[in-house]
């Protein structure tokens, strides 16, 4: 049950359940645009950290300094992140996931979205420990 949903100028954001959704809208990732939808997370998460799922099907990247930014905030503001994608982790996204998963919260690719939810909501039973 989605309970909140915003627009930024790159993404759409909302809470479903316990999980926050972030869904690509198509435009590419600055530093800038990754702090106005962080903003938004924020605002909605009120101080607790919760899950991420990243729908990153229709996203054509971003700027390295977009992940910085990203990288800065995950582990105050998410006890885990599954992005997803259409195809096994595109180029778009470098080895950047493997660097959140060893050195910030768990972080994984998906093409299946259950699956995706599966590993967010383990991570997230996972936290509540």
């Amino acid at each position: 049950m989605t309970v909140s949903s915003f627009e930024t100028a790159t993404a759409s954001v909302s809470l479903d359940g316990e999980i926050v959704v972030i869904r690509s809208t198509g435009v590419h990732s600055t530093p800038e645009s990754v702090s106005e939808t962080l903003a938004v997370v924020r605002t909605i998460l009120n101080g607790v950290r919760r899950p991420l799922l990243f729908d990153a099907r229709k996203w054509p990247g971003g700027e390295p300094e977009a992940w910085v930014t990203f990288i800065s905030a995950a582990e105050q503001l998410f006890s885990a992140c599954a992005m997803l994608f259409d195809t096994p982790a595109p180029a778009v996204v470098g080895r950047f996931p493997e660097f959140i998963d060893r050195f910030v919260i768990p972080f994984r690719t998906f093409i299946d979205e259950s699956e995706a939810l599966a590993f967010l909501l383990v991570q997230g039973s996972e936290e509540e420990e």
